[in-house]
Order: structure tokens, then C-alpha cells, then sequence
């Protein structure tokens, strides 16, 4: 276990190469821009509608994005939540079966990045999924993949996805994630050399162990029960693009406690690599998703209901909840 980790960084620093972005068929279609905007403006119903119907047109740019949208639940729940099971449906899913089946078996039949995406889903399959995504440009989805790969013992495939991608701090945090178990080389985070190892910089790309945990957090179970581990990410989690939309957030509602509530929005989002992308990158880049008025509500939409954890977090940092518990009371 030990010895794979700076096989691998060799690995990344050697061969990292940036992904290709490649056009899937309708992503020009005025009509797609058009309900994409509407999306992004926070009108989800005008949105979603226009999608299924672009999708029952065989647009497969609306097809892979409506699906993603429909698999990620706080993207839409605040809207389909309250509809009739057949009319939820029929937003969201194609016809077939008893709940219907995906869009993204529709566009699978010539586009390959919805084939990977179903791929990545599947045992038996996962592992053919990682280049297809990064020809995509589909960064969030194939390192969420290779956390899954490393965390199931398959490193051949994980690495190859890891070895295709820029060496950045998601691809740092899978290794230390999956095969270093919490600690600089694989030594213990708290113990006789606990020092040495919580002030660890890699020394590739400079970025502290503390950082690199943030990344993918422990269960929120670790949250309350840990508080050395806590304080020890809260040092770190200002350094995470991936929280990027976060720190935002927490800075515009909770000025006096910016890194706890940040801290608190990582750990929420239960454990999901990078839990505030952009559902398909390819289609709607990050930048532009993380500078739109939607993405405040979906913060907090991703959100588990806070009822049973509010009184803990709320000895944390009572603004996150109180903030979280806001957003989500304006959309039901």
C-alpha cells in the first residue's frame, strides 16, 4: 500500500495530460441555450419542461443534461417533489418500464459520453468509463469514479484515469483518500509523529494534508464525534477550489465564521467528490454554474435535511444552519 503512492505521483507527473472537450450533438441548439439560461436563472419548471420536450426530439445535449439533473436529486426535488408520480416522470425520465429509463440510454447510441456515465454506474463496467469522461471533459464525474475504483481495489483502471488527468488537488486527495488512509505516506494523522505528519506539504503541488482531507471528508458521523480531526481539516479547507462555491456562500451569510461553515457545507455533502460541480461540465462549466443565481439555493438544496443534525452543527456554527434551514424553508 505504501509503496503504490509515489508510484503513482510519479506516474501523474510524467504523463498528465489535459482533457479534450468534445461537442455533444444539440449543445448549439438555441432552443437547449435557451432552457439551459432558464436553468441557470432558477427557473426550473420553464427548464425542465423544455428539456423533456428538446429530449423527445432526440437532442441528446438535452438528453445527458436532463438525465444528470434528474439522477442528482436536490437539483430538482424542490420542483418535481410535490407532482404526481406519472407527471415527475414524464419530466424527467424517458418512457419504458414502471418508472421509466434514463435519457441516457436514448443517447448512448452515438454519444459516447452517455454510455460512460452509465458505465460508471455499473460493477461490472466501471472500469472501461474513465477516458470517455475525460475526452469529455468530465473531470468531477471521473475522479468520483477513480475514489470508487481505488476504494474497491481496482488501481489499474483508477490510475490510468488519475495518469489522463492534470495533476490537481482531487486527483492528490483520491490517492491520499484510498491508499495513504488518512495520513501523509500512510503514517497515522494523530500519534508520535503526528506532527511531522499533519505539517505535510506534497511537495509537487504544495498543497497540506489538511487541504487534501477536505477534499473527500469523513462521514458526518466523524464530524461530531472527532474534534481533532475537525479542527485539523478546518485548517485546510480555505485551500479547496472544489469548495469554491462555499466559501462564496458562507462569506456573503456567514462573515464571522467563514471556515466553519464552509467546513459544515463540505461535510453535508457527504463525502461526494467536489458535491457542487456543474452536473455535466462539458455542457455547463463550472465557472459559469458557480456564477449563477441558482447556485446559493442548490448549496443549500444539497443539503441533507438538518432536523436530526441541526442541534449538533448548531453548536458548531449556528449560521450554516440557520442559513441552510432558510434557503430550504423559501423552496419548499
Amino acid at each position: 500500500m505504501k509503496t503504490l503512492f509515489p508510484a503513482l505521483v510519479a506516474l501523474l507527473i510524467s504523463f498528465a495530460l489535459p482533457a479534450r472537450a468534445v461537442e455533444i450533438p444539440g449543445q448549439d441548439s438555441p432552443a437547449f441555450q435557451t432552457a439551459l439560461q432558464d436553468w441557470l436563472d432558477g427557473k426550473d419548471m420553464t427548464a425542465l419542461t423544455q428539456l423533456a420536450e428538446l429530449a423527445r426530439q432526440d437532442n441528446r445535449a438535452a438528453q445527458i443534461f436532463l438525465a444528470r439533473v434528474a439522477e442528482e436529486t436536490h437539483l430538482h426535488a424542490h420542483v418535481t417533489g410535490s407532482l404526481p408520480r406519472a407527471e415527475r416522470m414524464a419530466l424527467l425520465r424517458q418512457p419504458g418500464g414502471l418508472s421509466g429509463k434514463s435519457w441516457l440510454k436514448a443517447a448512448q447510441v452515438d454519444v459516447p459520453l452517455a454510455m460512460a456515465i452509465l458505465q460508471s454506474k455499473n460493477i461490472r463496467e466501471r472500469e472501461r468509463a474513465g477516458a470517455t469522461l475525460l475526452e469529455y471533459g468530465e473531470s468531477t464525474l471521473a475522479l468520483r469514479l477513480a475514489n470508487t475504483l481505488m476504494q474497491n481495489w481496482q488501481f489499474s483502471e483508477a490510475r490510468r484515469i488519475l495518469v489522463l488527468m492534470d495533476l490537481s488537488l482531487g486527483a492528490v486527495k483520491v490517492l491520499m483518500f484510498s491508499v495513504v488512509n488518512k495520513g501523509a505516506m500512510g503514517r497515522p494523522l494523530f500519534g508520535p509523529e503526528e506532527h511531522r505528519v499533519q505539517n505535510h506539504v506534497d511537495p509537487v503541488t504544495g498543497i497540506s494534508v489538511a487541504a487534501q482531507l477536505a477534499v473527500f471528508p469523513e462521514p458526518l458521523r466523524v464530524f461530531f464525534e472527532d474534534k481533532r480531526y475537525r479542527e485539523f481539516v478546518l485548517t485546510g479547507v480555505m485551500e479547496v477550489p472544489e469548495l469554491e462555491p462555499a466559501i462564496s456562500w458562507c462569506s456573503a451569510h456567514c462573515g464571522r465564521s467563514v471556515p466553519q461553515c464552509v467546513l459544515a457545507a463540505s461535510f453535508v455533502g457527504q463525502g461526494k467528490y467536489s458535491p457542487f460541480s456543474s452536473p455535466v461540465e462539458s455542457l455547463l462549466p463550472n465557472d459559469v454554474y458557480w456564477s449563477s443565481s441558482r447556485i446559493e439555493a442548490d448549496i443549500a438544496r444539497s443539503a441533507p435535511d438538518l432536523t436530526h443534525y441541526g442541534k449538533y452543527l448548531r453548536k458548531y456554527d449556528a449560521c450554516f444552519v440557520e442559513t441552510v434551514n432558510a434557503f430550504q424553508a423559501q423552496a419548499r
